[in-house]
């Protein structure tokens, strides 16, 4: 899907069949085949493969019923053990800061507005810097917030008429540098112009770290999802799986003025001394890094609560085992959750990645995508879309072959470098010099049959 690739996916929805109600499989596909952006599409494509997972290591229950008001994502019983524990599963991202602080809808609409200029030979860089509300933060203190106004009152507040007249300004005078500011109790944004340099680029202040120990993605997701485990009225200790949904505590190093990953989740095991334990699921950086397509993977970390003991030694052992069980991840979050975004803007939600640009080239073979090959054959893509993305105009290796007269001996499906890839390579096997397209040629000595005595 986005994350992990289509035929991962899809073979944990069918792996996931054994201990799923039909209902259940229905509701997720249905998820997962909508574009509406009103799905949480990572948040079920997680879900999904973390039941698989568990399910590889002892009995899942999904949605199981419950003598309290609430249903845990998880009932699950080690193998060989008798004692089950309610977990839930939980994504967290920074959707919600940056929806609290529109800087990337700001950069959209300066570029959607600016990019006329290019058609009428105005060159140049823009570069835009919004201020913060506050420079006075430390661990403690409130939230860091961008000075921006609504969503709503953007292009009131900001691409007025005032930022009419510095375009016009720029289109006047384009080998001057141009200034335009916005000074507000609510807005302080600097967008300049600069003939000397190319492009767009942007500035603010770090607000997705965690300068408060509960007012921050992860906090709130943990607390939200304690007490959906206190009210199930299942008997504890419980445990929460933390998966990576694009959060920046996940991954970013603590500042003086912020809290860390780790001090965050233990202040929330003390205040919850029901939740035994909190298992976070990361994606990050092979290591050592690979410049490969295998260049991420699949990371956990446990934290452990009053009441872990408890669950020792099954639950230990079953989350020791769990890295090696996910499906390898083919995006990390927030790469996935742009690319879900523009396979939907452009009509290619059921398609997953294809090698698509790429080739491979050795004496003899030649490897391009075979989902491309099927696709120009149907029509989607045309030679000259083909010529241009593969950059064929500077050297391409079938015209190479065929002006040489070595025609296709064989042609076979290669796996690519990714396990459950959305894609195959198609590779083209080419032979000696082929009389059917190429000059009749005088036989060598050693082609040439014995003469009879």
């Amino acid at each position: 899907m986005a994350i992990f690739t289509r035929r991962a996916l899809q073979r944990v929805i069918k792996e996931n069949e054994r201990f799923l109600s039909a209902d259940q499989v229905s509701r997720k596909v249905r998820i997962l085949n909508d574009p509406d952006p009103s799905n949480d599409w990572i948040a079920t494509e997680w879900e999904l493969v973390v039941l698989n997972v568990f399910s590889h290591l002892g009995k899942v229950e999904h949605e199981p019923a419950s003598p309290g008001t609430t249903r845990p994502d998880m009932h699950f019983t080690p193998h060989g053990a008798g004692k089950p524990v309610a977990i839930e599963i939980v994504v967290v991202s920074d959707r919600g800061l940056h929806k609290e602080n529109p800087f990337e809808l700001l950069v959209e609409e300066l570029t959607r507005r600016t990019l006329a200029l290019n058609s009428r030979g105005i060159k140049g860089s823009f570069i835009l810097n919004v201020a913060p509300r506050t420079l006075n933060v430390f661990r403690g203190s409130e939230p860091m917030r961008l000075k921006l106004p609504k969503v709503s009152r953007i292009p009131s507040a900001i691409f007025n008429r005032n930022f009419s007249n510095f375009i016009s300004e720029i289109v006047r005078k384009p080998r001057d540098q141009h200034t335009y500011m916005v000074k507000d109790p609510e807005t302080e944004v600097t967008i300049a112009f600069s003939p000397q340099l190319k492009g767009l680029s942007a500035g603010h202040v770090a607000f997705t770290l965690a300068h408060s120990l509960r007012r921050n993605p992860v906090a709130r997701a943990l607390f939200r999802k304690a007490k959906k485990l206190k009210q199930c009225g299942l008997p504890g200790p419980y445990g929460i799986v933390l998966c990576d949904g694009g959060c920046d505590m996940l991954a970013a190093p603590p500042t003086w003025s912020t809290f860390s990953l780790k001090e965050v989740v233990g202040d929330f095991l003390r205040q919850n001394t029901s939740v035994g334990f909190v298992l976070l699921v990361r994606i990050c950086p092979q290591r050592p890094f690979s410049p490969s397509a295998l260049a991420i993977q699949i990371e956990s970390e446990l934290h452990r609560g009053a009441r872990w003991p408890e669950m020792e030694p099954d639950i230990s052992a079953c989350l020791a085992q769990m890295e090696g069980l996910f499906p390898r991840p083919h995006k990390t979050a927030v790469n996935a959750r742009l690319h879900l975004d523009w396979h939907r803007r452009v009509g290619l939600w059921n398609e997953g990645d294809s090698l698509f640009g790429g080739l491979k080239v050795s004496d003899n073979k030649v490897s391009i995508s075979a989902r491309t090959i099927l696709e120009l054959l149907e029509g989607r893509h045309t030679t000259s879309k083909l010529s241009k993305a593969y950059d064929f105009d500077r050297w391409n290796p079938f015209a190479h072959n065929l002006k040489s007269g070595r025609a296709i001996v064989s042609a076979k499906i290669e796996r690519s470098e990714l396990s459950e890839d959305d894609d195959e390579w198609l590779t083209f096997e080419f032979g000696e010099p082929d009389p059917a397209i190429s000059a009749f040629k005088v036989p060598d000595a050693h082609d040439s049959p014995s003469k009879s005595q």
